[in-house]
């Protein structure tokens, strides 16, 4: 089966996947975004980022749920 309307978001920090407050940060944009809203994750390839696929009609949610949760003050 072919997927469309997907969307890609890359989320880059420096070290995403080390610790920070205990939790890593690759777990911390698991929680935030939720499991069920994954279709594909990217994640080692790099320790400065986390790539997700998403569904294009929530993409815009999802960056504003991470960016809320990760890096709003």
């Amino acid at each position: 089966k072919v997927e469309t309307d997907l969307a890609f978001v890359a989320v880059s920090s420096n070290h995403v996947n080390h610790e920070q407050g205990g939790e890593g940060g690759a777990g911390r944009i698991f929680n935030s975004v939720g499991e069920d809203q994954l279709r594909l994750v990217c994640h080692e390839a790099s320790e400065h980022n986390v790539c997700l696929l998403v569904q294009q009609a929530q993409a815009k949610g999802i960056v504003r749920q991470i960016h809320d949760d990760l890096f709003a003050a």
